[in-house]
């Protein structure tokens, strides 16, 4: 089930994806997938693709809410927990150094990494000064 989210993960785009053992390091799950989404569309979907796998082929019943709002998402499988994170989420939280001694389990496929792609999950609110001064002008 893992190395299938990671597959998920990874057909969805997210990278620096990892699957690592850790029963040995904690005792409320086998393994953790760890992987990046560079925005909240990407990290919904990601989040919306894994929960149809675990309740449809797993028997699962992972709520809607697993996914919450913010730059960090957690689905609880079970055996298996996952964690989709924003780029600075994942390097501020530090998971994979959490669990640091834990044996990584090989991937069917190369995942990808940032690349530089650090700062594209940021929030933009709009200001409400400079929504004034980008009106138009009337004409008379």
């Amino acid at each position: 089930m893992a190395i299938e989210f990671a597959v998920v993960a990874d057909d969805t785009r997210a990278v620096e994806i990892e699957v690592l053992e850790v029963s040995k390091k904690v005792y409320y799950a086998r393994y953790v997938v760890i992987a990046t989404a560079f925005n909240r569309p990407q990290m919904n979907a990601i989040c919306a693709k894994l929960r149809d796998v675990a309740n449809d082929e797993y028997g699962m019943s992972v709520p809607k809410s697993a996914s919450q709002q913010g730059d960090w998402a957690c689905l609880d499988c079970y055996d298996v927990v996952v964690h989709v994170f924003s780029p600075q989420s994942r390097t501020h939280y530090d998971l994979d150094g959490l669990y640091r001694g834990a044996e990584k389990v090989a991937l069917p496929f190369v995942t990808e990494t940032r690349g530089g792609r650090e700062d594209e999950f940021e929030y933009v609110e709009d200001d409400e000064e400079d929504l004034e001064e980008d009106e138009f002008e009337l004409f008379e």
